[in-house]
Parts: structure tokens; C-alpha cells; sequence
């Protein structure tokens, strides 16, 4: 085991059941955060991504160019 695990098993000792319960969910909490994260970076990398489709579909400039001549004629 290493020296970080055995320092967090150690503090976790020291707290009382309420705050270990509260341990538990941020550790399931960084979990579920680390296999998100690498889930999207793998859809992106796959071009699986569903965004990938609309990269570049609006490419017209600025879209807010001339707007006013647009809405007030």
C-alpha cells in the first residue's frame, strides 16, 4: 500500500461514521467525475462525438453583422 493510502486510512480512522459516509460519496462523486471526463474524451478522439457533426455548419461570418439594416427595413 502506498504511503497516500495508508495517510487517508489513517484520517479516515479518526472521523466519526457521519463524515466517512461523506468520504464515501466524494470518492464515488471523483469516480463517476474521472469515467465522465474519459468518456467524452474518448467520444472525441473516436469522432464519436455528436457535436463533431455541426463543427463548422455555421460558418457565414459574423452573424451579427449588418442586423439592424436587416430588422429595420
Amino acid at each position: 500500500m502506498t504511503v497516500v493510502k495508508e495517510k487517508l486510512l489513517a484520517e479516515i480512522e479518526t472521523l466519526p461514521e457521519h463524515r466517512i459516509a461523506e468520504v464515501l460519496d466524494y470518492i464515488h462523486f471523483l469516480q463517476y467525475q474521472e469515467s465522465h471526463l474519459m468518456g467524452e474524451t474518448a467520444a472525441v478522439e473516436n469522432g464519436t462525438d455528436p457535436m463533431s457533426e455541426f463543427i463548422g455548419g455555421v460558418e457565414v461570418g459574423n452573424l451579427a453583422q449588418d442586423i439592424d439594416e436587416e430588422l429595420y427595413q
